[in-house]
Order: C-alpha cells, then sequence, then structure tokens
C-alpha cells in the first residue's frame, strides 16, 4: 500500500520563454466617435474684381504713315468693372495695382515691312508690350502679346502700330483687334 502524499515542495525556478505564438485575428471595428466643431469660416473666394477691355471687329484700312505711331482703333468695348473709356479707343485704369495686359491684332500689309506694335501709357510705349514683326505684303499676320505690369490710377491704355515704311494695314473681317486689363492684385510700393 502507498504511504500518504507528502506536503506540496517549494516552486522551481520558471523556465525560458516560449516562442511567440502567431498574431490573433483582428478585432471588430469600434464606434464611430463624435463629430468635431464646425472650423471658421474661410475668406471669400477670388475672382476679378476689376477688369476691362476693347476691340474692333470692323473690316478697315489704316493709312501707316513713315515712322509715325498709329492707334488701332478699338471702338466697342468689354463688360468692365474698375475701369472706364472716357476716351475713344483706350481704356482707362482706375484702381492702381498689377495687371495683366493682352494684345491681339489680325492684319495683313499692301506691301512687305517692319511692324512694331505696343500697349502705350498715356501716350508712351511700356517696353515690356513693345513687339516687332515683319509682314509679308497679302499674308495675314496674328500678332499676340500679355504682360504683368504695375499701373497707376488713371493710366490710360491703348494700342499703337509704327512701321518704318508707308503702308496699309488692312484688318481682318470678325474680331480683329483687342486690348484687355485684368487687376491681378494691389500696387506694392
Amino acid at each position: 500500500a502507498a504511504g500518504a502524499v507528502g506536503a506540496t515542495g517549494p516552486t522551481g525556478p520558471a523556465g525560458a520563454a516560449g516562442a511567440v505564438g502567431a498574431t490573433g485575428p483582428t478585432g471588430p471595428a469600434g464606434a464611430a466617435g463624435a463629430v468635431g466643431a464646425t472650423g471658421p469660416t474661410g475668406p471669400a473666394g477670388g475672382g476679378l474684381a476689376v477688369y476691362g477691355g476693347a476691340y474692333n471687329t470692323t473690316q478697315n484700312t489704316l493709312n501707316l504713315p513713315a515712322d509715325t505711331p498709329t492707334t488701332i482703333p478699338l471702338p466697342q468695348t468689354m463688360a468692365a468693372q474698375g475701369v472706364s473709356y472716357t476716351t475713344p479707343n483706350s481704356i482707362t485704369i482706375d484702381e492702381a495695382g498689377d495687371y495683366e495686359l493682352s494684345y491681339q491684332v489680325n492684319l495683313y500689309s499692301s506691301a512687305g515691312t517692319d511692324v512694331t506694335f505696343a500697349v502705350q501709357q498715356n501716350g508712351s510705349d511700356l517696353p515690356e508690350t513693345v513687339t516687332g514683326r515683319t509682314m509679308g505684303a497679302g499674308a495675314v499676320t496674328p500678332i499676340n502679346d500679355s504682360v504683368i505690369v504695375s499701373l497707376p490710377a488713371g493710366a490710360e491704355m491703348s494700342l499703337r502700330v509704327t512701321s518704318p515704311n508707308a503702308v496699309d494695314l488692312t484688318f481682318i473681317s470678325g474680331l480683329n483687334a483687342s486690348l484687355t486689363a485684368k487687376k491681378l492684385s494691389a500696387a506694392t510700393a
């Protein structure tokens, strides 16, 4: 017969750690959190606050004297805000600032000649707008340019053409000349 069970002995030292087991399956997603507070209203959207332009759709001929700057006719006006049309064939800037000026002209010459186009501010060429071309006789020559310039309030903008030769320039039918101004920002001093 077996004798009585003896008292439990002391716990032995811990064994070495076993290998890490496989990762268990992902648990279910928790409940959605509460909606956060509404943020502050952002600034008003941008858009052009100042813009305008003038153009020509009449097929006509300019009798251009040699070496004489001649204003290109722009008798029709575009929708405008912050510019005015106080002088024929021009745009008057009512607010100082940085502007994009763009122009285009479609015409042909009675004889081969060099021509120079420019936007004028109060009768003087803006150097960054001067564009020269050589025109062949009877060949339609499209000319366009776009620049960014700082303009003062009251600047009167017009488009002019000059040639070293006396020549007739004929504007094509349809839209044949335009000058636009779009204010991009306030002028910096």
